[in-house]
């Protein structure tokens, strides 16, 4: 029970800081100190992130969760990053280098596949950042590398431990 009130209080800090960090940028007016407010959040959105990621790696490594529960939650932490990062690509906007004059959107949609390419590291160069907005993307593919090797790794581990047989009883009580 412990172990689910910590996830939980991760994943509601989680929320928090996305959620002041999207409404700072989309109230405050453009300067550079606007910029350096985007940027700040930024690395603190980043840093709970990581750390949901790795205490719920250490649950489930330490054999002290759930398995399936921790992936989950894992694996929802992970959405709601791409989420979170699309809404503020949409506020800040990305450009569009498919259409003449590669115009600026502020499409939801088209942020959130320009979310997932960052993230993956596959750049297929149809959006580009601006401004800002290329030190949100520089931050968002550095995250994605650490997690999609995290997740690659568990993944095999998780394999191994059902194919022994041991991933099904992992984090409950054997009395």
């Amino acid at each position: 029970m412990l172990k689910l009130n910590t996830a939980r209080r991760t994943l509601i800090l989680f929320i928090i800081v996305a959620t002041v960090w999207y409404t700072l940028t989309r109230f405050l007016a453009d300067s550079a100190w606007r910029d350096s407010v985007i940027i700040g959040f930024s690395f603190l959105f980043c840093g709970v992130f990581l750390w949901s990621v790795f205490s719920t790696l250490q649950r489930i490594y330490g054999d002290s969760g759930n398995l399936y529960k921790e992936l989950i939650l894992f694996s929802f932490n992970v959405f709601l990053f791409l989420l979170v990062f699309s809404a503020m690509y949409s506020q800040i906007g990305i450009v569009d280098t498919t259409r003449d004059g590669s115009p600026l959107t502020h499409d939801f949609w088209l942020s959130c596949y320009y979310s997932i390419i960052t993230f993956t590291s596959t750049g297929y160069g149809d959006f580009r950042p601006q401004g800002v907005g290329r030190v949100l993307s520089s931050m968002h593919a550095l995250v994605g590398y650490l997690v999609l090797g995290l997740m690659a790794s568990t993944s095999l581990s998780v394999v191994q431990w059902t194919a022994k047989g041991s991933g099904i009883n992992r984090g409950t009580n054997p009395d």
